[in-house]
């Protein structure tokens, strides 16, 4: 089950939990070590024993590589580059074997590091590891959008249900009221009766026999008369039906996709049947669709949401697009088909610009979409 992270608070640690020792080792070492430390020191005594440890260190991880052991690779290769941090080579060897384990951000700044030594680095073999890190950067801000949606989805799906949970306390405030009054006026019409029946009765005994036949008809016109207000709370204005389940769900479901940002240009429609959702319309591109289906799903109530009769204008019609930081053809296909494998088409509706290479994508520069078959 997933847990909340531990956040601290370096502000509340303790001055003193982070002071260095003031005092140093004692050292055992009969030469002194020359300028350029301790790794500089080893590397020139391995140097007279006849040692030579760069090469050495450098075929070890290249045979490690080759081999697949990529961690005894960097190891070896960590030492080298301590022991000579100018051997441009071996931090270009580095960057290989962080490319083979996935590693893209750590093979860019190996690279980086390596041209600056003077090694020069294939073209190709830099766009690759740049592409890789522009699909990392654009998946983590995908997936940070996603959640962002996702949030505002659920916060916007509380605040109508505190609104539909406030109506409803108002409404049972204001029937509890109408009750009260209800109550009230029965009690004084019981109160009524009572006193004319009695004063009936004893109006019978004072008067004798002679008014007995009277007394029942005197009661009979009186009690309607007693009793007709009750008539009047009858002809009062019935209470509105509650409104359709249906209906509600909705309402919810329209106002959450109306108040997203992300779907503003779309035109959609919420058709309800019990806790199923269809979505009616068009949005301008595939992302729109999957986002719109997934703030549909976060509105309570909602157990499975139907696309099918949503257009996609992107598809039907095309549209056009400005590249922007970090995106690749297969990235913008995905966005607005819904498919990757599409990219084929924009680049060849790009032809003239592209040249027929998806790697000519530069930051800003329009292109194409054409509608799908």
């Amino acid at each position: 089950m997933a847990t909340d992270p531990v956040i601290l608070d370096l502000g509340d640690v303790d001055d003193d939990a982070v002071t260095f020792d003031q005092q140093s080792r004692a050292a055992n070492s009969v030469q002194p070590v020359p300028q350029g430390g301790v790794p500089r020191a080893i590397r020139e005594a391995a140097e007279l024993a006849g040692l030579d440890p760069i090469a050495q260190l450098y075929n070890e991880a290249l045979c490690y590589a080759r081999e697949g052991h990529l961690r005894l690779a960097r190891e070896r290769l960590s030492v080298l580059l301590c022991f000579a941090p100018d051997d441009a080579e071996g931090r270009l060897l580095l960057a290989q074997v962080h490319i083979k384990d996935l590693q893209w951000r750590k093979a860019l700044k190996a690279l980086d590091e390596a041209q600056a030594h003077g090694q020069p680095i294939p073209t190709g073999l830099r766009r690759a590891v740049e592409a890789h890190v522009r699909a990392e950067q654009a998946a983590e801000e995908e997936q940070r959008v996603a959640l962002h949606a996702r949030d505002q989805g659920e916060l916007k799906a509380l605040r109508h249900q505190v609104r539909h949970l406030r109506s409803e306390h108002v409404g049972l405030a204001e029937r509890g009221h109408k009750l009260e009054a209800e109550a009230r006026y029965w009690a004084w019409a019981t109160a009524g009766v009572s006193a004319l029946t009695i004063l009936f009765v004893l109006a019978n005994l004072l008067l004798g026999g002679g008014s007995e036949a009277a007394a029942p008809d005197t009661v009979a016109e009186g009690a309607p008369a007693a009793a007709a207000p009750a008539g009047s709370a009858e002809e009062a204005a019935p209470e509105a039906p509650p409104a359709n389940a249906g209906t509600v769900l909705a309402n919810r479901v329209a106002d959450a996709l109306r108040d997203d940002p992300i779907l503003t240009d779309a035109q959609l429609k919420v058709k309800v049947e019990g806790d199923q959702v269809s979505l009616l319309g068009q949005v301008a591109a595939h992302a729109q669709l999957k986002h719109a289906a997934a703030v549909a799903s976060g509105v309570p109530g909602v157990l499975a949401v139907q696309t099918e009769q949503v257009a996609v204008l992107a598809r039907s019609r095309g549209t056009e697009h400005t590249v922007q930081q970090g995106e690749t053809l297969s990235h913008i296909a995905r966005h607005y088909y819904g498919d990757s494998t599409l990219s084929k088409s924009i680049l060849a509706a790009n032809k003239t610009k592209l040249g027929g290479d998806a790697r000519g994508l530069q930051i800003g520069m329009k292109l194409a979409i054409p509608k799908a078959n």
